[in-house]
């Protein structure tokens, strides 16, 4: 015979696990979400300095180029 006290005390402790399963399993996911974003932030800056570098070589190429041909003219 089931007494309803250990009965209760059978789904508070199965609610508490699914709980405490439900919040690991959240802060596994937050904690790759993070790390991709970390990534993708990364990258993001990687691909702004490369553009910066780019658009200076290409500004000191532009200028370099103008000055020669005022000089030879």
């Amino acid at each position: 015979r089931i007494k309803s006290s250990d009965l209760i005390a059978w789904q508070h402790k199965r609610w508490s696990e699914s709980l405490e399963d439900y919040f690991s399993q959240r802060r596994l996911l937050e904690n790759k979400v993070i790390e991709i974003l970390g990534s993708f932030g990364d990258a993001i800056s990687g691909l702004v300095a490369a553009l910066l570098f780019f658009g200076i070589a290409l500004l000191s190429f532009l200028y370099n180029r103008s000055f020669r041909h005022k000089s030879t003219a």
